[in-house]
């Protein structure tokens, strides 16, 4: 397998920066096979399409065994989650449903590597081909321990509750179309990182992570600023996967 299927960035319009930047490091990176998810900003959404699709309360907390307290924030989800988990719901739609075996999601802070397409191809040599999802990313820090590292592996399988943030995962066609169809009949219960743990946990998906990731997230590093409220805010400046970030800001 190698990189060339299609990638799609769940972006709001307004953050016209990040689209900006995105662009241009998706130009030098030569990735073409991009579409940007522009549909469902929050000030679009309507009460009946968030009726469509959520049901966000108590009872379906109870409902699926969750601690109402253990994620935030919870119901009732804001604005900005729900537009995110509409765009979300859209890309499991389109490689669910589209004629590729694979497809990539990037959120609109994702920062891939220099020489991405060439890393992503030689790691894709060793993914199992047992995979429903695989996490790229570095998404809230999330990594495997250095002493379960071993020398010349780079996926690892991980147990549940196994999602990394959503700000680069590869997902198999099946896979999407599994997680779009629970969502589509059972509606949106938690915020997009919990709600994607949440599906993948029940469906028993095989999901990996990349070690050494190859993506950062521009909310996470500095880089962009963030709609989380600021005792979840994760920030680490160290998390950086390009030297020409510098260079690039001020041709855009």
């Amino acid at each position: 397998m190698r990189a060339r299927f299609p990638s799609y960035v769940v972006h709001y319009k307004p953050n016209v920066q990040r689209r900006k930047v995105m662009e241009a490091i998706f130009a030098k990176e030569q990735m073409n096979n991009v579409t940007w998810i522009l549909d469902y900003d929050k000030e679009d959404v309507s009460y009946e399409m968030y009726t469509q699709n959520f049901q966000a309360d108590h009872l379906e907390y109870q409902k699926r065994g969750q601690d109402p307290n253990e994620f935030f924030p919870h119901y009732p989800l804001q604005p900005a989650m729900v537009s995110l988990s509409l765009k979300q719901k859209e890309v499991f739609r389109r490689i669910g449903y589209g004629e590729d075996h694979v497809g990539m999601m990037f959120e609109d802070d994702a920062i891939i590597c220099e020489n991405f397409r060439e890393k992503l191809d030689f790691y894709l040599q060793t993914l199992p081909m047992d995979f429903d999802v695989a996490f790229i990313g570095q998404g809230g820090g999330k990594r495997i321990p250095e002493d379960k590292l071993v020398e010349g592996q780079y996926w690892y399988k991980k147990s549940h509750p196994a999602d990394r943030c959503a700000d680069s995962i590869i997902f198999s066609k099946q896979a999407a179309r599994k997680i779009y169809d629970m969502m589509d009949i059972h509606k949106i219960c938690f915020n997009p990182d919990p709600e994607l743990g949440f599906w993948m946990k029940v469906m028993d998906m095989t999901v990996y992570w990349l070690e050494p990731p190859i993506v950062a997230q521009g909310s996470q590093n500095g880089l962009f600023q963030t709609v989380q409220p600021a005792h979840s805010t994760y920030i680490d400046t160290s998390m950086q996967t390009r030297t020409d970030l510098e260079e690039i800001m001020k041709s855009i």
